[in-house]
């Protein structure tokens, strides 16, 4: 019998491997239902022609769960091999689509759920702490660990664009040269600057593209104009022609 103690979380997103879960049907935040002994939450078939597949996570399917409680909230969980590969499956998530959920995978980015939690309230963080870092594999960590761990499993971007991207980063961070790390930031915390530009053939000025606009590519949740129309002028521009 399902207990009928429920917390909701409103998550910005939850990313299972490197599959990005959105919110759906206009709504504002993935819904996630926590339970003393489940975790449970809906996503959508990786092709998007069938309807939203529940998930339940219980404890006994998870390696890992790190909790970060703090201003930054995050729930990361590193599924048992047998659940994931189950879970990979009913999204028809596979070797032919471009995202990754692979528990054999050396790679961290594809064995970790990571659920972005929008806010927390003080009634969920005591539920979190009453119910679920009792556990054994179950712990909480401070937000510079979080940050470091978010970067683990984010999408790969290089270290030269990591510093384009956040040049007041924590210098206590050394990344050696071309190597490859996630970038877990927000477009809105890094400081703006030019990239790259483009000299338009049908308009006077130039195309200009910032740091923020290609940190949009790395978040699901920032739509972004500039990119599309960048695109749009340069194909103009160079790819076709008045025939």
């Amino acid at each position: 019998m399902e207990s009928l103690c429920v917390e909701l979380l409103s998550c910005r997103s939850v990313r299972l491997g490197t599959y990005r879960v959105l919110p759906q049907n206009k709504k504002k935040y993935v819904t996630v239902y926590l339970t003393p002994d489940s975790i449970k939450f809906c996503a959508p078939y990786i092709r998007g022609y069938f309807p939203l597949h529940e998930i339940v996570i219980k404890c006994e399917d998870m390696n890992r769960m790190i909790w970060c409680l703090k201003k930054i909230a995050v729930l990361f969980i590193q599924p048992k091999d047998a659940f994931a590969e189950e879970v990979g499956n009913s999204l028809g998530i596979d070797g032919t689509c471009l995202c990754t959920f692979d528990p054999y995978d050396r790679d961290l980015r594809s064995l970790f759920i990571t659920f972005n939690i929008s806010f927390l309230t003080q009634e969920q963080i005591n539920f979190i702490r009453d119910y679920y870092l009792p556990i054994e594999t179950c712990r909480e960590v401070d937000e510079q660990v979080c940050k470091k761990l978010m970067l683990m499993p984010a999408p790969v971007l290089t270290s030269n664009f990591l510093r384009i991207c956040s040049p007041d980063a924590d210098p206590s961070i050394v990344l050696e040269e071309d190597t490859d790390v996630g970038v877990s930031e927000s477009p809105l915390a890094a400081k703006e600057i030019t990239v790259v530009s483009y000299r338009s053939k049908s308009r006077s000025g130039v195309v200009p593209l910032t740091n923020i606009d290609i940190m949009c590519l790395n978040n699901g949740n920032w739509l972004n104009n500039n990119m599309m129309n960048f695109y749009l002028e340069y194909t103009y521009s160079e790819g076709l022609t008045e025939s």
